[in-house]
């Protein structure tokens, strides 16, 4: 048996015996006889090959010479009539599975990924002829090879494994530097794992490189360049090991599936559950970093524990991002108008239009708007929405977005939820929806959270400790938030094998270590909610400026925040309620007040009705009754103005206790 080892280790063995490039000729003979394997080799052939400029009778000599040698190292070849010959069945080759004409299956996706180059390193001086031989067989075997990494990063690419398509996408440019698959596999995993200036440098280099001339064969990567720069954050992550993300790949590969199907139109829902820090924000963010990428557009908005009293709240939320994306305009008129009147409303307006006065027309011409709102925008380019926290969810939003999910199975749109219960809204409400899937995140195994530990401690710059990692691993318990706050506790106190009995209690105390002044800004942070800010945040708490830097700055070195772009929000609403606990009753009344302030003052200039519902409550908070009453009869006059009377009858019987008279 032949066994060629070209791809690695350039080798041919032979009955145990290795034959390398540096045996001159017969390497040369045996190469020759192996890749032409299964053929009649005419022996002038062979003389023209290794021996052109030797005269007949000295290349002759030397080829019977050769051959013996073959033969005594157990080389099975067969000769008859002036033809060598070297059966197929007696030839093994390491880069065999790249070869096959078919679909290329796992062996042949593993090869391609471990095999190197084809007999690297190797310069044959035997003649022109053999020289041009290899250099054909070293072209078929690179270009079989390009094929299977090819394959390969489209399969790691649909499971979303983007460590293993950035490896191939490595592996392909070796072969290929030009390649155009392989460049834009690597620009977009470099982006997806947190290197997005890197990313825009791979794909410049390699427009300067096609030159300016190439139009066509630039588009792919313009476009995506284009995306990586406008759609992507700068840094989502404050630190490198904040980056990392391990132990979730079916699930990521489950709603990878789910957001091709929706570019296809065939639209639906996933809703993912969990417990509190089992990563389901986390998981939909990657998700709409690989939607960024691929063209669909995405709207994210988030439910709050007042939202169950805000009728049509996420709706509210939703439509003023969705009517700034393309496509928008193709709403009619008449849309438009409802639309307006759902996300608008003018509190010097006391009474009740006319047309309030029939409801149910109204309220259906309210919904039909947004569904011709969300038809004109996934008619555009395919649609991503990300509703999180659910299980906040109030009624009438739910019996819409349900009937949307529904309405969606013939649209490029895809609806994610994120929930702590299997249920949605504050009745846990688990009526079927064909078209929403139900995918609980449970903890992750044993091996991602060892990696995630490790990965988080080399970020750290601590000693990686096997020890620690596997008591970090146990106590961690598959949630990667707690075992977060695990290692953070290590690094700041120096404390190990040493924790509080709860989540709850481990971040109350990582909240100690704040200064007041830092903590004061993460507890606005909490009380503004959704609506927190820089500019909010300025005018709530009045810090000088270089003590609001200084306190932002101590927050995000403490991973406690997260910005995107005017936002400023706490990373995690079980940090806000710690911090909320923090303070005493009059404190949290006060940044209430504060709050409501600000935001009436920009009602009067926004009439935004998300903004009208978010300040009554904080109004109510504070417990100023006259106030308090105002808004509430706002609120209720608004739900009046979009056909919701029942809801707005429970409104005015909840404002009675603000009369005082």
């Amino acid at each position: 048996m032949v066994r060629l080892r070209a791809m690695n280790e350039c080798g041919i063995e032979v009955s145990g015996a290795t034959v390398g490039p540096e045996s001159g000729m017969l390497f040369a003979a045996l190469l020759y006889m192996t890749l032409e394997r299964g053929k009649r080799i005419p022996r002038a052939k062979l003389l023209e090959l290794l021996w052109p400029d030797a005269d007949e009778d000295a290349a002759r000599h030397c080829l019977r010479q050769t051959v013996y040698k073959m033969r005594q190292m157990g080389v099975p070849l067969e000769s008859d009539h002036g033809h060598l010959s070297l059966a197929a069945t007696e030839v093994t080759l390491d880069f065999a599975p790249l070869l096959r004409p078919a679909d290329f299956d796992a062996e042949a996706l593993t090869a391609a990924a471990v095999l190197g180059e084809f007999l690297p390193g190797y310069v044959p001086r035997c003649s022109e002829a053999f020289a041009d031989w290899l250099d054909h067989q070293r072209d078929m075997v690179h270009s079989a090879m390009r094929r299977a990494l090819l394959a390969a990063i489209a399969e790691q690419r649909g499971r979303a494994s983007w460590q293993d398509v950035e490896l191939l996408a490595r592996r392909c440019l070796r072969l290929d530097p030009l390649n155009e698959e392989a460049t834009l596999a690597l620009a977009e995993s470099t982006a997806m794992s947190g290197g997005k200036a890197h990313a825009l440098s791979i794909l410049d280099r390699y427009l300067s490189e096609l030159g300016p001339t190439a139009h066509d064969v630039r588009l792919p990567a313009a476009v995506l360049r284009r995306r990586i720069a406008e759609r992507l954050p700068t840094s989502a992550y404050a630190a490198a090991a904040e980056a990392c993300f391990v132990g979730r790949d079916a699930s990521l590969q489950m709603l990878n599936e789910q957001l091709q199907s929706a570019r296809a139109s065939e639209g639906g829902g996933v809703l993912l559950w969990g417990e509190p820090g089992m990563g389901k924000t986390r998981l939909a963010t990657e998700l709409a970093k690989v939607a960024a990428l691929q063209g669909v557009r995405m709207q994210r908005v988030g439910c709050q524990a007042t939202d169950p009293a805000r009728p049509l709240s996420i709706f509210v939320d939703l439509v003023p991002g969705l009517l700034n994306l393309k496509g928008a305009l193709g709403c009619s008129p008449r849309s438009l108008g409802y639309l307006r009147r759902l996300t608008e409303h003018d509190t010097s307006i006391a009474e009740p239009s006319e047309d309030a006065r029939e409801a149910e027309y109204l309220f259906a011409n309210v919904r039909q708007s947004l569904f011709d709102l969300f038809d004109a925008v996934s008619g555009e380019a395919s649609l991503l929405v990300v509703i999180e926290d659910v299980h906040w969810l109030d009624r009438m939003s739910w019996t819409v977005l349900r009937e949307m999910v529904e309405w969606s199975a013939r649209r490029p749109l895809l609806f994610v939820l994120t929930a702590r219960t299997e249920g949605v809204g504050a009745a846990n409400d688990m009526t079927p929806a064909p078209r929403l899937e139900r995918h609980r995140l449970g903890p992750i195994d044993a091996a991602a959270s060892g990696e995630l530990i490790e990965t988080l401690m080399r970020g750290y710059h601590r000693p990686v400790d096997a020890r620690f990692r596997e008591w970090c691993t146990a106590v961690g318990g598959g949630n990667p938030f707690y075992m977060r706050q695990l290692l953070i506790h290590w690094v700041e106190t120096g404390q190990a094998y040493s924790v509080p009995p709860s989540l709850a209690s481990l971040i109350e105390e990582r909240l100690t270590r704040l200064r007041p002044q830092a903590l004061r800004v993460l507890q606005a942070c909490a009380v503004l909610g959704k609506n927190s800010s820089f500019g909010r945040l300025d005018a709530m708490l009045q810090y000088k400026t270089h003590e609001l830097v200084d306190s932002l700055e101590e927050l995000q070195a403490h991973g406690v925040i997260q910005t995107a772009g005017d936002e400023v929000l706490s990373k995690h609403d079980l940090l806000s309620g710690a911090a909320l606990r923090h303070l005493s009753d009059v404190a949290t009344r006060l940044l209430h007040r504060s709050a409501a302030l600000i935001l009436e003052g920009e009602i009067k200039g926004t009439q935004s009705s998300s903004l009208l519902w978010d300040c009554a409550g904080h109004w109510q908070q504070v417990g100023e009754e006259g106030r308090a009453l105002d808004l509430a009869m706002s609120c209720a006059a608004h739900l009046l103005e979009v056909g919701l009377p029942n809801d707005a009858a429970e409104i005015y019987e909840r404002a009675k206790e603000y009369c005082a008279t």
